[in-house]
């Protein structure tokens, strides 16, 4: 019985050494034992965010930044799917009709803590009539949120309640099967009410004056140059957030980008169809399909385009396949219907996407010209007037230039380019200055109506000024509808409309080509809302 026992001593006094020697060695964070390497990010991005407002933030830029440095009720995960955030628990109410959000013990960067009367706030901003929102219609699933917009009701009639600091309790007109995934939008994030007010107008335009309750912080920004983020000390997961800085390089060209990426100055990078070439057979080369539709957009306030014969002579004018295999070669999809693949469900027993729909806006220039024919005669034209301009961002010149061809070559008609910065292109659109522009939406969650809505009579992009109470109704009742193949017939039906009106001219469902370092690990990119999370990425392999 000896031997144990010495044994047992041995070990004892082994663990005492260990202990001691441990305590004299300098402290490394749970992060840096996990991944050793140095913990930082290069990113390019082609833009500055045109907001840090949650409240106003639409552009794809200010949403991904939001992203990143803030954090709503919910979030998206790796499968596309909310998860848990600030709020820890949540309750759903046997009808449906009733959410009750649970927050956990979350602060701000400034150490305050993260209260429900944040979300009421900054949810109230997004609301009222005077901030001119275009997120708005997010909101239109809560009782009385869509009367409050209009001014019809007060604030204290909309189902939004602050039992106390850390429930939040919400209340829908009707159920909605994905209300969750509404509130892992950008619009849906807590601002403070205190800095808000202090700030005034300037809200959102200094990120150093901003307190941030997500994964990283914006600790410098010099404009037109870099974005610099360090992780959020302050942060309630701060022990999943492994990159301590991360520095997003403003690189409007996209050969800049590239130059970048081959000089180890950035670990990934954008890449445009003269480039795809180059990369598509290497191991760095990336795809991201996307839920994102872009079209040609006719205002319909313009005489011309009010015919709808005219609005299809142009749109089946068009050689999709072309657009994407030749010029994009991204990835892009040809566009005959407007709901992207990317949030059509599907089918539980095929495996299959649900997608019944018929080709409503094919290529055939034999049709164009007689839908041309035909509209020139309702009109009463001889000569199709050549003072058309096709109004567009200025990074989809190419586009454009393509679409130019299409028309002289396919249709006979001579249409100006006029490009415009994207910074205020779709404030542009909405005062009705256009004759047709290029646009495009993104669908800020998963479900065909994150799409269809934009075109609705008061939706967010229908600049055209189209309405058919028909389709807001379709859309309504597929809102409300649980049944997962009534839902989808309806949006279906909506679907038919807007394409039989030839409101719009799909042209390609977008996809994100990029060049990334296989050392980037856990990045990741969603199809729908925001483009990327950065929580949970990691260097690793570094050389």
């Amino acid at each position: 019985m000896r031997k144990p026992l010495c044994m047992a001593a041995i070990l004892t006094a082994m663990s005492l050494l260990l202990s001691a020697c441990d305590s004299l060695l300098p402290q490394v964070s749970s992060q840096n034992r996990i991944h050793p390497e140095k913990q930082v990010l290069n990113l390019t991005v082609n833009e500055e965010p045109a907001t840090l407002d949650s409240a106003v933030a639409i552009d794809p830029h200010s949403v991904n930044l939001l992203n990143n440095v803030m954090e709503g009720l919910m979030r998206l995960g790796k499968d596309n799917k909310p998860e848990p955030a600030i709020a820890q628990q949540v309750e759903v109410s046997a009808d449906k009709r009733v959410y009750t959000f649970h927050l956990r013990e979350a602060r701000w960067s400034d150490g305050k803590p993260v209260r429900a009367d944040d979300f009421a706030y900054a949810w109230q901003r997004v609301l009222h009539p005077q901030t001119h929102s275009r997120s708005a219609y997010l909101f239109f699933p809560i009782q009385g949120a869509q009367d409050y917009h209009r001014g019809r009701i007060g604030w204290k009639q909309v189902g939004i309640r602050v039992v106390d600091e850390q429930t939040l309790r919400i209340t829908l007109t009707r159920p909605i099967p994905y209300f969750l995934g509404l509130t892992t939008t950008s619009a849906y994030l807590p601002q403070r009410a205190d800095i808000v007010e202090r700030l005034g107008r300037s809200y959102g335009k200094n990120a150093a004056e901003l307190v941030y309750d997500g994964p990283f912080r914006i600790s410098g920004w010099e404009r037109g140059k870099s974005i610099i983020l360090t992780r959020n000390e302050q942060y309630w997961d701060k022990g999943e957030v492994f990159l301590e800085t991360v520095r997003a390089a403003v690189v409007r060209d996209t050969a800049e980008g590239i130059q970048l990426y081959h000089t180890n100055q950035t670990d990934t990078a954008r890449v445009d169809q003269i480039y795809a070439d180059l990369y598509k057979k290497t191991s760095d080369w990336k795809e991201q399909p996307t839920a994102s539709v872009q079209f040609l957009q006719f205002n319909l306030q313009n005489p011309l385009f009010r015919n709808p014969h005219i609005r299809k002579a142009f749109s089946y004018a068009i050689d999709r396949e072309a657009l994407t295999d030749d010029l994009l070669k991204d990835g892009s999809m040809p566009a005959s219907s407007v709901i992207p693949p990317a949030i059509l469900p599907i089918n539980e027993r095929s495996g299959e996407i649900v997608e019944k729909r018929p080709e409503l806006h094919r290529f055939d220039p034999q049709l164009a010209h007689e839908w041309l024919r035909k509209g020139m005669n309702d009109l009463n034209l001889k000569r199709f007037p050549e003072e058309v301009v096709m109004t567009v961002p200025d990074t989809d010149k190419q586009v454009a230039l393509f679409l130019q061809n299409q028309f002289r070559r396919n249709l006979g008609v001579e249409v100006k380019i006029d490009p415009k910065p994207l910074r205020g292109f779709p404030q542009q659109l909405d005062r009705g200055e256009f004759d047709i522009a290029i646009n495009e939406w993104r669908a800020s969650y998963r479900d065909p109506g994150g799409v269809l809505v934009a075109f609705s009579t008061e939706g967010p992009c229908n600049p055209g000024k189209w309405s058919a109470s028909e389709y807001d109704r379709w859309l309504e009742q597929a809102a409300s509808t649980a049944d997962e193949e009534k839902r989808i017939g309806l949006y279906l039906k909506a679907e038919k409309k807007l394409l039989e009106d030839a409101v719009i001219s799909p042209l390609d469902f977008q996809s994100e080509a990029f060049i990334q370092r296989k050392w980037v690990k856990n990045m990741v990119r969603h199809p729908f809302g925001a483009d990327l999370t950065l929580k949970e990425a990691f260097i690793e392999g570094k050389k």
